[in-house]
């Protein structure tokens, strides 16, 4: 038995298994969000929550909250910028920079997905718990994409 194989193997399956609790949670977000007549898709909601939750981030930093390249989220916050959603002001220190602010209207909508958001992550922790795994699980994953990072 080739012990490197299974090794191997086990880090497979562990990011098969993000990817499948990603895709889970994005499901059951998006499901909810349409039983609440909320109607857009999980790239906009991402970003509208990110910008609700921090008002002011660059969008260089709403691309690494996000986990997107910066031209994706330049284009996204164009759209939502066209649709009246956010606002973009320069940064009073650095005018290459652009904060990113939820607008009236953005305001209004995240008022909408907000309690469902909160609700599902509520559901979830509600059903497991386990805060001490979860924080050991945070740990691992952070030194797993330091080991990432560096090669």
């Amino acid at each position: 038995m080739n012990i490197m194989g299974n090794k191997e193997n086990r880090i497979q399956d562990l990011f098969r298994h993000l990817l499948k609790v990603r895709m889970g949670l994005r499901q059951v977000i998006m499901r909810e969000l349409r039983g609440e007549g909320v109607e857009m898709n999980f790239e906009t909601l991402q970003v509208l929550n990110r910008v609700r939750q921090t008002p002011g981030i660059t969008q260089q930093g709403l691309a690494e909250m996000t986990v997107r390249d910066k031209s994706s989220i330049t284009s996204l916050v164009n759209k939502l910028e066209r649709g009246g959603l956010v606002t973009r002001t320069g940064d009073e220190e650095d005018r290459r920079n652009k904060r990113l602010y939820l607008s009236e209207e953005g305001e209004r909508l995240a008022e909408t997905f907000k309690p469902v958001i909160d609700r599902v992550y509520e559901e979830i922790h509600s059903r497991m718990g386990c805060e001490k795994e979860t924080e050991l699980c945070i740990e691992y994953l952070n030194r797993m994409y330091e080991v990432l990072e560096s090669m």
